[in-house]
């Protein structure tokens, strides 16, 4: 399906709702996708079609298909050197280099994942369905840093992260958590998707 990406300017200091944003158009591209993933600090873009991963820069495409995993649940393009895909219905995450090539592979096979996105260096945010906690994962020593109990009682509908935080977006609020597990900001939250652009959110 043919899409449309447009790219908005944001101009604020910081992510808070008392304050006035302004927009200004800056360019619209046309974009052939069935999910759009973002565009990194490099100017390439990640999407989605027919469930094949793409990476395009200014002069290459690069793309990911694995499809005995099934649908490509959502992409964490935080660290463009460290890319991450996430399988729900396999509870699987592909680590992949900056030209979609596989570097590792995670199966949760004894616990339920529903949401995942990059944080440092080798580890992952991860919000366990099972027992509602967010965690911070490290995927070489295969061991839980630090987790956390949500402050909400809904289950999350979207997960991004950052090195040293995570944002969880459910249907009424927008909750920041530091690597410590400690939540720092809670924002009521009405829109349906956000995205982490400089460290700062949209």
């Amino acid at each position: 399906m043919k899409r449309h990406l447009i790219v908005l300017g944001f101009l604020f200091c910081e992510f808070a709702f008392a304050q006035t944003i302004n927009f200004s158009f800056l360019k619209e591209v046309p974009l052939n996708a069935d999910a759009f993933f973002g565009v990194d600090s490099f100017d390439n873009n990640y999407f989605s079609l027919n469930n094949v991963f793409y990476k395009t820069t200014p002069t290459k495409t690069y793309q990911y298909q694995n499809l005995a995993l099934g649908a490509i649940s959502s992409v964490s393009i935080y660290n463009p050197l460290e890319l991450v895909v996430f399988y729900k219905d396999f509870n699987t995450v592909i680590i992949l280099d900056n030209t979609l090539n596989e570097i590792e592979k995670l199966h949760f096979l004894n616990e339920t994942i529903s949401l995942v996105a990059k944080a440092g260096k080798n580890q992952l945010w991860l919000y366990n369905a099972d027992n509602q906690l967010l965690e911070l994962y490290d995927y070489q020593t295969k061991s839980i840093l630090a987790k956390t109990q949500t402050q909400s009682v809904l289950l999350p509908l979207d997960l991004k992260g950052t090195a040293n935080l995570a944002w969880i977006k459910t249907n009424d609020y927008l909750s920041v958590y530091n690597n410590y597990g400690t939540m720092v900001k809670n924002y009521p939250f009405k829109f349906d998707n956000f995205t982490i652009f400089l460290n700062q959110t949209l």
